[in-house]
């Protein structure tokens, strides 16, 4: 099977079927591709209009709104500081974003002209900034004496200038032909018309990367806010959104601390019982080894047996360990025994009177 294709040459190309089947797959791919990177958006959205009871009976995916709803919005739009949020989010980017491209421009102009007075020295200090800071305190203390401290500012100026960024737009400037500027120059223009009539046009692609590096470092940014602000209606979304969860999973969390306690104690429970199955086991097995033993030896008639054999089950029954177990005779005539020899000595028996200590002397003779 094979078909034509016109190309915009006008030439006629065969297509075969390998071709069809390579385009397949090739489709087929690419919408599995768009259905993974798609779906999470698509889950959130119809996750915001369910239903909180059925998602939490029904963690997993969703297609569709269960029990539709805009409650979650409602209550989302009524806390206090997430349209505050938005509004400091929104004029820190429309603030930042001119000056970032401005100084990222005359930067990345700078360092891409030939012949500039003490070029590798400044470039050296730039350079410089990029691998090494002064740190967060510094830092902190540098915004407060500034004046800048809880203030939007502190969110602006510290990082007006990226110098990755400004490499960047050095690389794409020194692509500009030098005959453009040259130009320029002979027709009477000064470096600032260079910069904005012919520089920024020609690189407006690469200005659109800029704006969305710098955009996207601002949006993400809440560290510097949490640190440089201190009142919580000048805080951006990110830290509102921040606080929010940060709620929740301590709330989750001390529910599955609650449960993670219920069932470490009854495993406690089933493993303690395992060891306790385990130890009368065994005193039951030792315990049956000592009769089989007075058995075998014929030490005893039989109901001397019997009656041993009971004590031992029923120590075992009242959880008491059968090692070492003796008949009461055995244990009082080992008392007399240690009895009769403190009386024989003359050794004075503590706690013992001395009418028992001359009974014990007249019984032992």
């Amino acid at each position: 099977m094979a078909t034509t294709k016109k190309k915009a040459t006008g030439i006629l190309m065969k297509r075969s079927t390998g071709d069809y089947i390579f385009d397949t797959i090739n489709v087929i791919i690419m919408l599995l591709l768009c259905l993974v990177t798609l779906y999470p958006m698509y889950f959130v959205i119809c996750a915001s209009f369910t239903k909180n009871t059925y998602l939490v009976a029904h963690p997993g995916a969703v297609f569709y709104p269960v029990g539709f709803t805009v409650g979650s919005y409602k209550l989302a739009f009524s806390h206090p500081l997430l349209l505050s949020g938005y509004k400091n989010i929104l004029i820190v980017l429309a603030v930042s974003l001119p000056i970032n491209i401005a100084l990222t421009l005359f930067c990345g102009y700078f360092l891409a002209s030939k012949n500039v007075l003490l070029k590798k020295p400044v470039l050296f200090i730039i350079m410089f900034t990029m691998f090494f800071s002064g740190g967060m305190i510094p830092g902190w203390l540098n915004i407060r004496s500034l004046g800048l401290y809880n203030s939007l500012w502190a969110l602006i100026l510290p990082g007006a200038m990226s110098v990755y960024n400004s490499i960047i737009c050095r690389t794409a400037i020194e692509a500009v032909p030098d005959s453009l500027q040259e130009s320029a120059y002979i027709d009477g223009a000064n470096d600032l018309v260079i910069v904005f009539r012919i520089i920024l046009p020609l690189i407006m692609p690469t200005i659109a990367v800029l704006l969305l590096y710098y955009g996207v470092g601002h949006w993400n940014a809440w560290f510097n806010a949490s640190i440089y602000l201190q009142d919580n209606e000048k805080l951006p979304i990110q830290n509102v959104l921040r606080a929010v969860l940060i709620a929740n999973s301590n709330i989750l969390n001390a529910a599955a601390a609650e449960n993670d306690q219920v069932n470490e104690f009854a495993e406690s429970i089933k493993y303690a019982a395992i060891v306790r199955d385990q130890a009368l086991l065994r005193n039951l097995h030792t315990a049956a080894d000592e009769i089989n033993t007075m058995i075998f030896e014929g030490s005893g008639g039989a109901d001397a047996m019997l009656e041993a054999a009971e004590r031992k089950i029923y120590a075992l029954r009242q959880g008491r360990n059968v090692g070492g177990l003796q008949p009461i005779s055995m244990v009082i005539q080992r008392v007399y025994a240690n009895l009769s020899e403190a009386a024989s000595s003359g050794g004075g028996i503590p706690g013992l009177a001395p009418a028992c200590r001359i009974w014990i002397r007249r019984f032992s003779v």
